[in-house]
């Protein structure tokens, strides 16, 4: 197993590719540790008129075992169903973006980019690989007789102490006894940011009342939320530009709890990290987490306003000790299913399996 060397290939190693990015550097960390010969190319550094080409290059020039793709409609999906020919086995991880409503978006763009090329790209896969058993279900709408992997995300465990960490990017606006609820992520559409907007001016009051506060930390709308905070004021609600590193772990390490109403997710990786910071969550059952609910780690909160407000008011009922069960709630989730180590595990067996298949498959692959 040492001496495989898969090649991961996506679009970008920044934000600009959501929660690919983050999963696919922690899933490169975990196999490097684990002695697999992994790495890692990214698609958007090459001119937009050459990338298959520098691509298939790049591939030439590596000789990797075995390719494995993270996300849709880009270059290095072209070249997997391009007439090159690249001699080796592939899957692909679709990352949600055949759920049913990332497919709604742009439906006739992805429509064209699926009979085009994405099509024979999964059809001709050795595997494709979902992260939960509702996205294996998507994804068998639209593919036949490619076996399909479940495997999840992972998550990386704090290390630094609170006290070790910087001030968090609120600091001076928000009186360091109150209660932050976060989002922490992408600003898109599809979070359900608007009709959390809404329903928190509905429990305005009773926010005020309890100490709570709501706050956007994130990227992707070229600062449009924090100047509508700023320009058009919501009680005890802001919004602030995406941040790394300690800042980010400051960010996770100082909120007292965690929220994503999302309309479409594969598996949310800031949700996973919440979890991991022990920090009681408010998750749509897009986020694919329902274990979250049942193991009374998170409190639902789907993106309609009513449903939304009562979630919120849930939350303001809770006390401290409440609030810190959830967390360890969630804790204990993230130690038993969504550690690295196995789940770098899963992926070690299951590319032994797409390089050679004359071995037994997965228990986690389905036919």
């Amino acid at each position: 197993m040492a001496n495989l060397s898969p090649l991961h290939i996506s679009y970008s190693a920044g934000s600009c590719d959501g929660g690919i990015a983050t999963a696919v550097s922690q899933l490169l960390d975990a196999q490097q540790q684990s002695g697999l010969f992994a790495r890692w190319l990214t698609t958007e550094q090459n001119s937009v008129f050459t990338r298959e080409k520098d691509l298939t290059d790049l591939i030439d020039k590596l000789q990797p075992d075995l390719l494995h793709c993270h996300g849709l409609w880009r270059a290095h999906t072209r070249v997997l169903a391009s007439s090159y020919n690249l001699n080796r086995p592939y899957l692909v991880s679709p990352h949600g973006m055949l759920d049913p409503w990332a497919i709604s978006r742009s439906p006739w763009k992805k429509w064209a980019a699926w009979n085009l090329w994405e099509s024979k790209a999964f059809h001709t896969a050795r595997c494709i690989h979902a992260l939960c058993d509702e996205e294996a279900e998507a994804i068998k709408s639209h593919v036949s007789g490619v076996p399909i992997a479940v495997i999840p995300n992972g998550v990386e465990l704090p290390a630094a102490k609170r006290e070790d960490l910087p001030d968090p990017v609120w600091s001076k606006e928000i009186p360091a006894n109150d209660k932050v609820l976060l989002f922490l992520g992408r600003f898109h559409t599809k979070k359900g940011i608007e009709p959390l907007i809404t329903a928190w001016q509905s429990v305005s009051q009773e926010a005020a009342n309890s100490g709570w506060w709501l706050i956007f930390v994130g990227y992707g709308d070229d600062g449009k939320l924090e100047s509508q905070l700023t320009n058009f004021p919501i009680a005890r609600c802001s919004a602030y530009p995406a941040v790394f590193g300690t800042e980010k772990k400051s960010v996770l390490a100082n909120s007292s709890a965690f929220i994503l109403p999302s309309f479409s997710e594969g598996l949310p990786m800031a949700a996973l990290e919440a979890m991991s910071y022990r920090l009681p969550c408010l998750l749509s059952k897009a986020c694919n987490l329902p274990e979250a609910t049942s193991t009374s780690a998170a409190i639902s909160a789907d993106p309609e306003v009513s449903k939304l407000a009562k979630s919120l008011q849930e939350l303001f009922q809770l006390s401290s000790q409440d609030r810190t069960q959830m967390g360890r709630n969630g804790f204990k989730l993230i130690l038993d299913k969504y550690n690295w180590q196995n789940i770098s595990s899963k992926f070690n067996r299951l590319y032994a399996w797409v390089q050679d298949d004359s071995l037994p498959a997965p228990d986690f692959i389905h036919f």
